[in-house]
């Protein structure tokens, strides 16, 4: 039965005709779409077909409803229905993974809709299955999975090899937001580093002792740093460029120990330790700190007036950089997304 809140609109319509009644058993979503249509959506052309005894498929196919919600139970149709994916593929899968609770239904028909729009069928099917029904997905979460899954299956392009964990059609949702999140680091850093390194690294590369201090002045220096060490220190790529931040690492016969994070600010244009860590954010063996402290007090006050001073060649390169990481998926899906446009300066990904 449909919901109450729906059930005189349904009734009304049904009423009007014994064809349109009968969909109420022969396919109750059908009916559900011409009662409460999604919004801008005509619906008289269908009407008019279902007066006329048409067949299902031509019904569904102008009212946008795919034909594996035949067997969906009217009483998990609590919203309009969104543009929905069909097909032979989705006609055999999706209806496996049907919602059987009414209260999840309209975030599930949701989540699909918005992998429809944005992926690919294997990743729409994924969606369907793995997609959280119990809690709220974040903005652009699907989004942003869409475009994650697109450079998996294409790693030969830019943005490609900054998938370091590739899709699969077993990983789970929360393994798969993880990897996405890790993709969009990465991508971030590319652009903002740009393919010229940073030219002055605030102190002087050195050995002391064991261990060796290596200044990371390029995208792919602090990408290799963060997957070695298990760290965040991708986000400080725009403090880098800024000229607020510099990043080191700390190694001793070819293993990394420990990454060492510099900074000024505007009132303190004083070079100063932000930051010591050891692998996945630990903190660092004692010696290892004490060798950081002792070669760093070794220099005296460095001063850098470079705060918010950005390369003018990495600024002017951006652009480039950026549009050659998206244009595969911005030519496959023939759009430009307005989370994901022309320029990284109009605040993609929420930054």
């Amino acid at each position: 039965m449909f919901e109450t809140r729906w059930q005189p609109a349904i009734r009304q319509l049904a009423a009007a005709h014994g064809r349109i009644a009968d969909l109420a058993v022969s396919f109750p979503a059908l009916l559900f779409a011409l009662a409460h249509p999604r919004r801008g959506l005509d619906v008289r052309p269908a009407l008019d077909k279902v007066l006329a005894g048409a067949p299902l498929a031509a019904i569904a196919a102008d009212l946008g409803v795919p034909m594996w919600l035949r067997p969906l139970q009217p009483a998990l149709l609590r919203a309009p229905l969104p543009a929905l994916p069909d097909g032979l593929l989705f006609r055999r899968q999706l209806v496996n993974h049907l919602p059987r609770r009414a209260k999840s239904a309209t975030q599930w028909f949701e989540a699909v809709a918005e992998a429809a729009r944005w992926g690919e069928p294997d990743f729409v099917v994924w969606c369907a299955r793995e997609a959280p029904t119990g809690a709220p997905i974040e903005d652009h979460d699907i989004a942003y999975l869409a475009l994650w899954h697109f450079f998996s299956q294409r790693p030969e392009s830019e943005a490609g090899l900054c998938v370091d964990r590739r899709w699969g059609p077993t990983i789970g949702w929360d393994a798969a937001v993880t990897a996405a999140r890790s993709f969009r680091r990465t991508v971030m850093t590319k652009v903002h580093l740009g393919a010229i390194p940073v030219e002055d690294p605030w102190l002087q590369p050195a050995t002391v002792g064991d261990f060796k201090f290596v200044p990371l002045l390029s995208a792919a220096a602090i990408i290799e740093e963060a997957s070695a060490m298990d760290n965040c220190v991708r986000d400080f790529a725009g403090r880098v460029t800024g000229g607020r931040y510099r990043v080191w690492s700390v190694q001793r016969n070819g293993e990394r120990l420990a990454t060492i994070g510099f900074k000024i600010t505007p009132l303190h244009p004083f070079v100063i330790i932000d930051q010591v860590k050891a692998k996945s954010n630990r903190r660092p063996d004692p010696e290892v700190l004490a060798a950081v402290h002792g070669w760093f007090e070794g220099f005296q006050q460095i001063r850098r007036d470079s705060w918010g001073k950005l390369s003018p060649e990495v600024d002017a390169g951006r652009p480039k950089v950026w549009r050659a990481l998206w244009r595969p998926y911005w030519l496959e899906r023939r759009r430009l997304p307005a989370w994901l446009p022309l320029s990284p300066d109009e605040r993609p990904f929420g930054f």
